[in-house]
């Protein structure tokens, strides 16, 4: 484990677009013995877009694929453009309905006003429970 800092804010996953960790080709994966030893491969040339694009398009309905797309484009609109562009284009890879529909929504959000809602109430507690005010 780090106990160093753990790189700060800095991702820590591979790839990322941050210089972040590396693939090292000298440190190979050392084998599990079971039946027959077990080994990591690189997978990057496979199909990685066709079992997402028939979710989209056969398991979930009109209302679970909204619900997806808005919460997708909640979240990428505010991420860096170049981050944006590229996570928008492996929806479409996936299915070009569901990256167009996310490219809109993320649209329509980056163009929303930025000002939040003064003196707006709170939202109702789910399930309702009574909280003193000491506790805010």
């Amino acid at each position: 484990m780090v106990v160093d800092g753990n790189s700060g804010g800095a991702p820590n996953y591979f790839p990322n677009s941050f210089h972040g960790p590396a693939a090292v080709p000298s440190a190979a994966w050392a084998p599990e013995p079971l039946v027959q030893d077990v080994r990591r491969y690189e997978t990057g040339d496979e199909d990685n877009f066709s079992q997402c694009g028939h979710f989209y398009r056969h398991v979930l309905d009109s209302g679970a694929r909204e619900r997806l797309t808005d919460n997708i484009s909640g979240h990428l609109a505010g991420a860096q453009e170049f981050i944006r562009a590229r996570a928008i284009a492996n929806f479409a890879a996936a299915d070009a309905d569901y990256g167009r529909a996310i490219a809109a929504k993320v649209a329509a959000k980056l163009a929303a006003p930025k000002h939040p809602a003064k003196n707006k109430a709170p939202a109702p507690l789910n399930p309702p429970r009574a909280v003193s005010k000491s506790s805010l």
